[in-house]
């Protein structure tokens, strides 16, 4: 969770964290008002800064119209979740979409339910590219959706580029999303320094970076980055995926939504 403070010049992101995923799941709502108008919002959050930041996030994305529509159910972290509680939760009342913060999701109790009654979507914050996938049950699979702010369709240039890159330094791809954030970053601070011709002034190095970042220098998986004067964090959207095949790869379900 990076520290939103304007005043920091110095410090960049690559984007809010959990508070950018809750921000286009709430997008994602309200371009969905058919499927997730009628009914609550669960959100199934420990009870730690990692659950309440997003779960306040997603409410104050919502607005005040419609977050009293969320239900908060805090869980302990790190505890695995009982089917007994899943029943609880989906027997009080109509719910259309639960939504797990959760960094590793405990599904178990949950896929115990999926045949012996319908489930609403299950929208799990963790990343399928992250480089350690999230635990997918295949009783869920039908209903699990994850978002991600990387690019599902990866066939880009700078995807190329970068494997191409790696595979000549014999370096494997095991840690996907660390390994290509390094090279972006790289990339990017050498192109700057470059581009200073010696004026080499904090300013001036933070400038480039700016204007460079998705446009001169585009990273090999993230979708829409960029930044501009001022701006801190450099990924302005996302995807809500579905599962995907045996291999893995996920499968857009939405187009790049910008909160």
């Amino acid at each position: 969770m990076p520290v939103s403070d304007r005043r920091a010049f110095y410090a960049m992101y690559f984007d809010k964290g959990s508070v950018l995923k809750a921000q286009i799941l709430a997008r994602y709502f309200a371009d969905h008002p058919q499927e997730f108008s009628s009914g609550r919002i669960v959100q199934v959050l420990p009870a730690d800064w990692t659950g309440y930041e997003p779960a306040a996030a997603l409410r104050q994305a919502m607005g005040r119209v419609k977050a009293h529509r969320v239900v908060d159910q805090v869980v302990a972290p790190g505890i695995p979740i009982p089917s007994e509680f899943w029943q609880q939760v989906l027997s009080q009342e109509s719910v259309c979409a639960m939504i797990l913060w959760a960094q590793n999701a405990d599904l178990a109790g949950l896929a115990q339910l999926a045949s012996d009654r319908s489930l609403p979507p299950i929208f799990v914050a963790q990343d399928p590219y992250s480089g350690k996938p999230p635990v997918s049950d295949r009783r869920l699979s039908d209903r699990l959706r994850f978002i991600s702010t990387l690019d599902p369709a990866t066939a880009t240039a700078a995807a190329a580029s970068w494997s191409a890159w790696m595979k000549a330094h014999r370096l494997a791809e095991s840690e996907a999303m660390l390994q290509a954030n390094t090279y972006f970053v790289m990339n990017l601070v050498d192109e700057a320094v470059r581009a200073n011709a010696g004026d080499f002034t904090p300013e001036h190095l933070i400038e480039r970076i700016e204007y460079s970042a998705g446009s001169v220098v585009s990273h090999p998986l993230l979708a829409s980055l960029s930044l501009g004067m001022g701006q801190r964090f450099a990924v302005k959207g996302g995807y809500v995926l579905t599962p995907g095949d045996a291999s893995g790869r996920a499968s857009a379900s939405s187009d790049l939504v910008i909160p």
